[in-house]
């Protein structure tokens, strides 16, 4: 299957030809963007068709992933692979006749070099969790339930400043839609607060609100899970100010298994491969020990991904730390089914399950069961 990045000039070519044009582009840590809406949900709220120019590939959230343009193009004229490279092909020589400058796509750089992260300034409104106000109000309640389902507790809801978003409307333009005659730039003309209906799990880095979690505890039929604010995911170490110097850290997936390690020092990565960013920011701290702490997927082939990407968790730090360091994974899962930590309701450390790496410069092996 052909994988060669395509400039942007052909790529919203073809969009405006064969399917619409009405776009939208943006940039984001992955690269630079053009947005559609989808082709398997066109009445979904926003665009969640999206073409990676930097990266080549299309992702339709309501549907389908294409590793490269050209396999978009086949699925969507239903034609072969050649064919689909022609279309291509007679897209660009359109653009060139017309005198229209093709620029060459930008190669995709990595953000590699950890730095402090700006303080988030456009936040909607929060909640808290107070006593008085969850007793009447049963929108409170519920954010309150969803989590002590989740084995998170009052004693979590302090220390990690958990809050929720109560109010529906856009915080920019109060719900009007407009502003100064202009669609609202926060909720692109629909009045609506997209955190609404959302837990925070926030995180600070040297006092300042850098980065947070909006979680769905109303169980809306939606993919989105989690909203997050377009901040570089790369550069986020969770509960940065709450790990202490020279401790040992336990790294997991998501913030909510590492808030299940309550009495321990506990950050996440926000999936199972660690930035090279998060890796050197983590080493700020200086700790004495790493411990990852994998998710226990069920399926076969993901678990595989898992162990490969714990391994090279291990490998990132023992290449960037300069002084004397235990990195290890925490064989929960060798004791429980379940899918995370949180599920299994684990809290605790046994001492027993944490198998430390070798310091080996060139490759680390793991010693996991599949």
């Amino acid at each position: 299957m052909e994988k060669r990045v395509y400039p942007r000039e052909v790529v919203l070519a073809y969009i405006q030809m064969y399917i619409t044009e009405d776009y939208e582009e943006r940039t984001t840590e992955s690269g630079e963007w053009i947005n559609i809406r989808s082709l398997v949900d066109s009445d979904s709220d926003g665009k969640k068709l999206g073409f990676n120019l930097t990266k080549g590939y299309v992702y339709d959230f309501h549907g389908k992933y294409h590793p490269s343009f050209i396999d978009f193009v086949k699925y969507h004229q239903n034609i072969t692979e050649k064919e689909a490279l022609e279309t291509v092909v007679r897209i660009r020589r359109k653009l060139l006749r017309k005198g229209i400058t093709i620029t060459p796509t930008k190669p995709f750089v990595k953000d590699e070099e950890p730095r402090e992260l700006e303080e988030i300034q456009n936040m909607p409104p929060l909640s808290d969790f107070k006593p008085d106000t969850i007793r009447k109000e049963k929108f409170g309640r519920k954010a309150l339930l969803y989590l002590f389902k989740r084995n998170i507790k009052e004693k979590h809801i302090k220390k990690f400043g958990l809050k929720y978003v109560n109010d529906n409307k856009c915080w920019v333009c109060g719900g009007e839609k407009y502003l100064q005659g202009e669609k609202c730039y926060n909720c692109k003309g629909t009045g609506y607060n997209f955190y609404h209906g959302r837990i925070i799990i926030p995180t600070y880095e040297n006092g300042h609100l850098v980065y947070f979690q909006g979680r769905d505890f109303l169980n809306r039929n939606k993919k989105y899970k989690y909203m997050n604010p377009p901040v570089a995911r790369s550069q986020v170490v969770y509960f940065y100010d709450l790990l202490p110097e020279g401790d040992r850290i336990f790294v997991t997936e998501g913030p909510i298994d590492a808030m299940t390690l309550y009495d321990y020092a506990a950050t996440s990565m926000m999936g199972n491969k660690i930035s090279i960013a998060q890796a050197k920011k983590l080493l700020w701290k200086k700790p004495s020990e790493i411990i990852f702490v994998p998710d226990n997927d069920p399926d076969p082939e993901t678990k595989k991904i898992i162990i490969k990407n714990t391994a090279l968790n291990a490998k990132a730090i023992l290449e960037y730390a300069d002084y004397p360091l235990k990195v290890g994974v925490y064989n929960w899962f060798k004791f429980s089914n379940e899918k995370d930590l949180n599920s299994a309701g684990i809290d605790y450390i046994d001492e027993n399950y944490i198998f430390y790496f070798n310091d080996i410069k060139d490759k680390v092996r793991m010693k996991l069961s599949v």
